[in-house]
């Protein structure tokens, strides 16, 4: 539950500095408070979605990937429906913060990966030493 809620914020924050950037770009000089809460909710619905496919096992790990995307961008796809940020902002823009933030969040997940490694590996070789 603890990384759960760990890759829920970490997400969320990404989201809302790729959300301040792209905001910048169409030259708007504010965000909407309820928006840090919408996207704290799609985020919580993906990472549910995200949990659920983890759940099956998948021959081809493509395939898996694959599925992740999709489930991620139908679940924001959805949730830009139910809280109208297609008002605001072009479809294409949402898809493309939402792959964004899917590479930065995978990125992110490799590196933390990559020191539990470093750090399994020296208390390996302390255990070897001994």
């Amino acid at each position: 539950m603890k990384k759960f809620v760990l890759h829920v914020m970490a997400t969320t924050g990404i989201t809302e500095i790729v959300l301040s950037v792209v905001a910048l770009c169409f030259k708007a000089s504010w965000l909407r408070i309820d928006g840090v809460f919408q996207s704290l909710l799609v985020n919580v619905a993906m990472h549910m979605g995200i949990l659920l496919l983890s759940k099956v096992e998948y021959r081809y790990p493509v395939v898996e990937a694959i599925l992740k995307v999709g489930c991620t961008l139908l679940i924001v796809l959805a949730g830009g429906w139910l809280f109208d940020w297609y008002a605001y902002m072009p479809i294409w823009c949402l898809v493309l913060m939402t792959v964004i933030v899917y590479v930065l969040g995978v990125a992110l997940g490799v590196i933390s990966m990559l020191e539990e490694v470093k750090s399994i590996n020296a208390l390996l070789e302390k255990r070897d030493a001994l």
